[in-house]
């Protein structure tokens, strides 16, 4: 009859829409993690108007620690699913749900600049996507008027849109360009990401 076929309509839309939630709602649907390296050596970047340094590849190399957090759609903790997932030269975001994500990235930066103290130098920390080096937002600029500094950082704000967003297919990473006029010597890296 018109009204079985109704209801079997009906069961057959809670049955897809009940499978669709299940597939989405481990996915992560925030997440935090924050990426230490503090025992850097014989890292100087040398000032220059052009030439960028790749923080992401330093900061995953040997003696990072690394502290996450992630939840998923339910707001239940998610423990062994990867956030950001590390490729050669930068990191890729794991497959997110379908809503938009701001990304807040925090670089903060120890060490020291050589020149005279009480001159003004500035950073300028970039975020750009692996698919074609493009700058995906404005850069942040690090002041720095001493020689000697600690944690001194800047941050970076994007969005990721969908799945098919390039941060999640091809990646991302972090450039520094050092165009002060004094030559940096890095001591300790700390990035710390948001996703919302």
């Amino acid at each position: 009859t018109a009204l079985q076929a109704q209801v079997n309509t009906n069961t057959t839309d809670i049955t897809n829409n009940l499978s669709l939630f299940n597939s989405y709602k481990n996915k992560i649907n925030q997440f935090q993690e924050n990426w230490t390296r503090s025992n850097i050596t014989s890292t100087v970047i040398n000032s220059s108007p052009t030439a960028l340094t790749n923080l992401t590849n330093i900061i995953s190399g040997a003696g990072v620690v690394k502290l996450q957090t992630k939840r998923n759609n339910n707001g239940e903790a998610l423990i062994n699913n990867p956030t950001l997932i590390p490729i050669t030269n930068g990191w890729k975001l794991p497959i997110l749900d379908m809503k938009v994500y701001k990304l807040d990235i925090r670089v903060g930066i120890t060490g020291s600049l050589s020149g005279n103290a009480g001159t003004s130098r500035e950073l300028i920390v970039y975020l750009r996507r692996m698919s074609d080096n493009s700058i995906a937002t404005n850069g942040g600029v690090i002041k720095i008027n001493d020689n000697n500094f600690n944690g001194r950082g800047t941050t970076l704000f994007s969005y990721v849109l969908t799945e098919n967003d390039t941060f999640i297919t091809n990646g991302f990473y972090i450039d520094l360009l050092n165009n002060s006029g004094a030559n940096l010597t890095l001591t300790s890296l700390n990035i710390f990401i948001t996703g919302v």
